[in-house]
């Protein structure tokens, strides 16, 4: 068996005489047990001296002791195991001495069960919190799964739409090139009988418009429907293209008066009116506002205060946008105040208007 390992520098040693009267001492973990035992029997002896107990005039040695856990008297303390060493000391009945044993044995063991239980709780405790987290983390999950089912699902039908609309195009845009080249062909091919061909059609110019008219009417048809198309895509992107830059300064716009409703809720004023009433724009309203957690820039706060220019050139548009639109507005100022704009941007909404990729 491999030595036991010293646990402590120091051990504490618990002598009892009887249940009532008891001693407790610390010593060197170097110290022997017989040493401690010795110091420990004089200690009592003492005391029950001065409790006025009757004690015998011997040598203290030739007390009976008993120790838990029982344990060689030679054995160093930091060799024993446990935080402490118990001696239960007898001068005539045996009897008595391991009925006290035995009641601090007991008394360890009932500890033992007690600490054992509560851990036991803690750890069921614990465990129905692991399962409840677990059981949200799943739900959690499963929701997630149907949601990304229902995009899947309902992507798939988008490009199957789209893939519908492409063929019909493609089948139009066949069409059309089909015909023109059957008709560039018969036109070379056939060459040297234009003339004859032009006599014959002159001649049956009446029996054959009924037979020609719906052909030509279809292409006709399907070149004009290309030409709507293409017009119908021009326009749309020349619409998202104004209605972006029509909208840039409202952003701007929005931006500056949101800074100020956060600003005058920060000083606790009802609206804006009050706090140019108060304030000026100025390093005193700076500080006050920074030891609220409003941090701004001079030159930010002097647009907020302002702000003619950018405030006039989105009075003509509607007064609300996601933070995305108002994201490209602040992004495009360009100029000298370009960063004072990102830093209301981030005062406004916690976070850099970065362009998306």
């Amino acid at each position: 068996m491999a030595p036991t390992q010293p646990n402590s520098s120091r051990k504490a040693c618990k002598a009892f005489f009887t249940r009532e009267i008891a001693e407790i001492r610390d010593f060197p973990g170097t110290s022997r047990v017989v040493d401690a035992r010795n110091e420990m029997a004089n200690t009592l002896r003492e005391r029950l001296s001065r409790d006025g107990e009757l004690v015998r005039e011997q040598d203290t040695r030739q007390w009976q002791a008993f120790f838990i856990p029982p344990v060689a008297p030679h054995t160093r303390l930091d060799e024993l195991p446990g935080e402490d060493l118990k001696m239960v000391f007898s001068t005539s009945d045996p009897a008595q001495t391991r009925l006290a044993i035995s009641l601090e044995e007991n008394r360890t063991l009932k500890g033992r069960l007690e600490a054992n239980e509560n851990t036991a709780h803690a750890n069921a405790i614990q465990y129905h919190h692991r399962m409840s987290l677990i059981d949200q983390q799943l739900k959690d999950a499963l929701a997630l799964s149907r949601q990304a089912i229902a995009n899947v699902s309902r992507t798939a039908r988008l490009e199957e739409r789209l893939l519908v609309l492409e063929e019909d195009c493609a089948e139009s845009r066949s069409t059309v090139a089909s015909l023109k080249l059957e008709i560039k062909t018969l036109k070379e091919s056939h060459k040297s009988e234009v003339e004859d061909l032009t006599e014959r059609l002159e001649r049956e110019k009446v029996g054959r418009a009924a037979d020609s008219e719906p052909l030509l009417v279809r292409i006709h048809e399907l070149e004009e429907k290309v030409k709507e198309n293409n017009k119908m895509m021009k326009d749309n992107s020349d619409r998202l293209t104004h209605l972006t830059l029509m909208l840039q300064p409202l952003w701007r716009r929005m931006l500056l008066d949101a800074a100020r409703k956060k600003i005058y809720e920060a000083l606790q004023k009802c609206d804006w009116k009050e706090v140019r009433a108060e304030y000026s724009p100025d390093g005193q309203l700076l500080r006050q506002l920074r030891a609220k957690d409003v941090h701004l820039t001079r030159r930010a706060l002097e647009l907020i205060w302002d702000g003619k220019t950018f405030r006039a050139a989105g009075n003509d548009a509607a007064h609300d946008a996601p933070a995305a639109e108002v994201r490209l507005g602040v992004t495009s100022v360009g100029g000298s105040n370009q960063e004072a704009f990102d830093d209301i941007y981030i005062f406004v909404y916690g976070s850099a208007a970065e362009i998306e990729e």
